[in-house]
């Protein structure tokens, strides 16, 4: 064992740090060795994960897809490839950007009204290249929108990329049922000289959309990009399209660990985000199974908002009590013989008398987009699977 300490002496001599005052329970040479590691090539197999790469986890998406990396410029990965941003590794559903020539504003699918004008490749969009239109209006209420016929009704989010030509301002953006204006939802943002991408969500049930932005004062010009409109509580990845709407396809997350049980003691340590607040219904953060049933951390956006880890062992379905928040930060599931207590946020809730909890790592086993399930969107930042019990002292030192 090394045992650490922080803020605090490490204890005396042959009494290994557990009379220290500080960080003196954390067991790193067990933490650096998980079973599994998104990062790491696992301590069970010698050779690398089949991409060829040290990650313990094989990434699947059978489209192209965009990423913001970490210095803020939106990228596109090609099929298969993992999109790293610097809240981590992003895991999306399937999404459609039901806007059309999503970046050419001159052309005729986005109409115009009053004075207003638009300057194609007029400066450097957030990919980097020259493809940004200036957007000028000249009266109050001028107003550049894009109409989608046939929508289903649902909640949609229609975003884009603003920035201002000069001073700070103000832009409106809305989203309305066509032909009336009964049902709709408006905000007004604040441009700077740096893209932002802002949305507004119609969270009604909503078709025959209007995407709009519109003036709020005279003589007023913007920078303008990348705009979408999809069957979304919140905006999702940029899908670039032209002529038709665009697909991205789901990812999907694999072990390629092969043929190891973990019996009656682990725990499973993760920083995410999620995303998918808004949307009626589990959506799932993880799911693996055990040998009877099922461990899965899922976020039940149903009334109040909060997190579960649901044990389900095909028979009597188990679940933690309610850990109530929309933001999680960080978790720890820890199992230890048949009693099993879920930390996030430093909330703790705990279930026991579980049957059988062996967790299965078999070859190939979607744990984060899982098929068959509804799955949280958002970024997976650490994720590992120790055979021990983390104490408190050592999710502490987990966390960045």
């Amino acid at each position: 064992k090394v045992l650490i300490s922080q803020a605090g002496r490490k204890g005396d001599p042959g009494t290994n740090g557990t009379n220290g005052d500080g960080f003196n329970q954390v067991r790193k040479s067990l933490l650096d060795n998980p079973l599994c590691h998104l990062f790491k090539t696992n301590k069970l197999v010698e050779t690398s994960a089949p991409t060829g790469t040290d990650s313990d986890i094989t990434f699947t998406r059978a489209s192209t897809a965009t990423y913001v990396d970490r210095y803020g410029i939106v990228k596109t990965a090609s099929v298969d490839t993992i999109r790293e941003e610097k809240d981590g590794f992003l895991i999306e559903q399937a999404g459609t950007n039901l806007v059309l020539y999503s970046e050419q504003f001159d052309n005729a699918a986005w109409t115009k009204t009053g004075s207003t004008a638009i300057t194609p490749n007029a400066t450097t969009s957030p990919d980097g290249t020259v493809n940004a239109s200036k957007l000028d209006y000249t009266n109050t209420n001028d107003r550049l929108f894009d109409a989608i016929v046939s929508t289903t009704a649902a909640s949609f989010t229609f975003s884009i990329w603003v920035k201002s030509t000069g001073a700070d301002r103000s832009i409106r953006l809305r989203i309305r049922n066509s032909p009336t204006t009964t049902n709709f939802t408006i905000t007004d943002f604040t441009a700077t000289s740096e893209w932002q991408r802002f949305s507004v969500t119609l969270a009604s049930l909503a078709e025959n959309l209007v995407c709009e932005l519109i003036s709020i004062a005279v003589d007023l010009d913007f920078y303008i990009w990348g705009a979408q409109l999809e069957q979304s509580p919140s905006a999702t990845s940029y899908i670039p399209t032209v002529a038709t709407p665009v697909t991205r396809l789901a990812d999907t997350a694999l072990l390629p660990v092969l043929n190891n049980v973990v019996t009656k003691e682990f725990s499973i340590f993760g920083i995410v985000s999620n995303t998918s607040t808004a949307t009626p219904g589990n959506k799932f953060i993880f799911r693996i199974p055990v040998s009877s049933g099922f461990f899965a951390l899922f976020y039940n956006a149903n009334s109040p908002n909060q997190f579960n880890f649901r044990y389900d062992d095909n028979s009597t379905a188990l679940q933690v009590g309610v850990i109530p928040t929309e933001n999680i930060k960080y978790f720890a599931a820890t199992l230890d013989g048949s009693n099993l207590k879920l930390n996030i946020n430093g909330t703790e809730s705990s279930i026991s008398k579980i049957t059988d909890p062996s967790l299965l790592l078999a070859d190939n086993l979607p744990f984060f987009g899982s098929t068959g399930v509804a799955v949280s969107s958002g970024n997976i930042k650490d994720f590992r699977i120790y055979d021990f019990v983390l104490n408190a002292n050592e999710i502490e030192y987990l966390l960045p």
